[in-house]
């Protein structure tokens, strides 16, 4: 049997987290994309709207957030969430705007990857340990530059769906 993540499900739980509205005054309106990512034998990679994904495909995940109010955004978060049955690629988050980037692992919060924790190894010493990409549950952006009015902050980043 094989497993498939729908994405409009998807879309509709990232966008659940921040309001949606098509050129509302006075808001911030936001827009996530998502885009089966493809490369062909020669390395260039292509995108087509994901409507469903199956095992073993990556999705790119597009935010935008734009400023329709009348003064400049500081101290802006943005949140991508990292659905169940995927993992979170690597080094695969960016953002047009000065950013740090923070990823969400259960019991450990938000930290900065790569995310350690503390196991005992054998002999029952403590060892630290680095957190599989695959425990990531979601991913965010503290924007530190502001947006300013009438401008936007873009930010990707890509997620691979379990075998």
């Amino acid at each position: 049997m094989r497993l498939h993540v729908s994405i409009a499900a998807l879309i509709l739980i990232a966008l659940s987290l921040s309001a949606h509205a098509e050129n509302a005054p006075n808001k911030v309106t936001s827009q996530l994309n998502a885009f089966i990512v493809s490369t062909d034998e020669k390395g260039v990679e292509s995108f087509e709207q994901a409507k469903r994904a199956k095992p073993g495909d990556t999705i790119e995940y597009r935010i935008e957030h734009a400023n329709n109010t009348k003064g400049a955004l500081s101290s802006f978060i943005v949140l991508g969430p990292v659905p169940k049955g995927t993992s979170y690629v690597p080094a695969s988050a960016s953002s047009i705007l000065q950013a740090d980037l923070e990823v969400q692992v259960e019991k450990l919060g938000w930290n900065k990857p790569p995310v350690y924790r503390t196991e005992k190894d054998e002999s029952g010493k403590d060892v630290k340990v680095e957190v599989p990409s695959s425990e990531y549950k979601a991913i965010r952006w503290l924007i530190s530059e502001p947006v300013a009015v009438e401008k936007s902050t873009h930010n990707k980043y890509r997620v691979k769906v379990a075998q």
